[in-house]
């Protein structure tokens, strides 16, 4: 009797699918299907970034607490206790929080479905990026002739804070998610 191989496939989420989720605690990362981690630090700040099916995950410690944001498949359940924020992500979404640790989050979040051209465009632009991000990963294509989804998270330590800048590629709606987060950190 032969026995096969069953082939293991990460099912990527539709962009449209997608929900932003911020934590005033730190969040377990093992509830997530973590591709890529990289830790990074700045003035009063640490961060393990993460890129997971669908989106990402950010820890921020700072002195005064732990802020977890996540941006990630909406039927994904997560914990109630320390939720800051959660919201289905729809064309754009803007908001300000300030959390318990002091840190103030500022978050905007933009889906953007393009025809195939400018798909195309928008991808060989991040794959360029994606080598001098903080972090990026590519999923496995769907098919042989089609690229697979792409993440890129850049950071940017500010005087005051942190900022990171994510864009997650969904080649079969031809979309792109672009987060923007800025954590402001209490004045020292």
């Amino acid at each position: 009797m032969k026995v096969g191989r069953m082939a293991v496939q990460s099912v990527h989420p539709s962009a449209f699918e997608l929900a932003f989720r911020l934590y005033d605690r730190a969040i377990h990362p093992e509830l997530f299907d973590i591709r890529a981690t990289k830790k990074i630090d700045g003035a009063g700040w640490k961060a393990a970034i993460s890129i997971c099916a669908g989106g990402h995950v950010i820890a921020l410690q700072t002195p005064t607490g732990v802020a977890t944001e996540l941006a990630i498949p909406a039927r994904l359940m997560t914990p109630d206790r320390g939720l800051a924020a959660g919201h289905k992500l729809g064309a754009s979404r803007d908001w300000t929080l300030p959390l318990s640790c002091g840190v103030h989050a500022h978050f905007s979040a933009h889906i953007d479905a393009v025809d195939a051209v400018a798909f195309r465009n928008i991808e060989q632009e991040l794959t360029l990026d994606a080598r001098s991000s903080a972090i990026s990963f590519r999923f496995p294509g769907a098919g042989r002739l089609q690229p697979g989804p792409l993440s890129v998270i850049r950071a940017e330590s500010l005087a005051s804070g942190v900022m990171f800048h994510a864009f997650h590629t969904f080649p079969e709606n031809s979309a792109v998610l672009r987060t923007q987060s800025l954590y402001e950190l209490p004045a020292a």
